[in-house]
């Protein structure tokens, strides 16, 4: 018995940890390509906020308000909303106001930081870690001399230069609340 729970383990954490970043949009081994048309609307945003913006690192947090206020997170809606991890198209990413998964999240902040021209996506580095039973996905953005975690997904909760790890069922118990009734408790 304590052999098939070991294989049923070892199973699942291959298929999360090393399977779904072959599968799942903007979560391989390397960065994505950034695409070289995003929506009129999108570019508006990037450019309005640099417009407001006194530097590389106050970019960089209004971007994270930004991307982190369009999109709910949830850690059980990677399962009712499973599609949505394969979206690889940046005006069907960039419509949604609902769940988005950390990995298009991420995608979305990238984008804001190389288009904003204060970035390289040689600034940009994606890490991934683990979080309630799924992986997870953050970004680390070389500012000035600093590297600053930047997790769109973690950042209301969380706040800056912080990113998500760790078991924390609590919180996944609230988020399905959530994601089952509509309704914050």
């Amino acid at each position: 018995m304590f052999e098939i729970l070991l294989w049923i383990v070892f199973i699942y954490f291959f298929l999360t940890f090393f399977v779904s970043r072959f599968m799942v949009a903007f979560m391989g081994f390397s960065k994505s390509p950034l695409p070289e048309a995003i929506p009129k609307e999108f570019e508006k945003k990037i450019n309005d906020i640099r417009k407001k913006s006194k530097g590389k690192e106050d970019f960089l947090k209004k971007s994270l308000d930004f991307v982190s206020g369009r999109c709910m997170i949830g850690t059980f809606k990677c399962y009712t909303e499973m599609n949505k991890l394969f979206w690889n198209d940046i005006e069907s990413i960039y419509a949604e106001r609902g769940y988005l998964p950390c990995t298009s999240q991420n995608h979305m902040l990238r984008m804001m930081l190389v288009r904003s021209g204060l970035f390289s996506d040689k600034d940009i580095t994606q890490h991934c870690t683990f979080v309630d039973f799924n992986v997870h996905q953050y970004l680390k953005v070389k500012v000035g001399k600093n590297i600053i975690k930047a997790d769109p997904w973690f950042y209301r909760e969380m706040g800056y230069n912080k990113y998500g790890s760790g078991l924390n069922l609590g919180r996944g118990i609230m988020h399905a609340w959530q994601a089952l009734t509509g309704k914050k408790r």
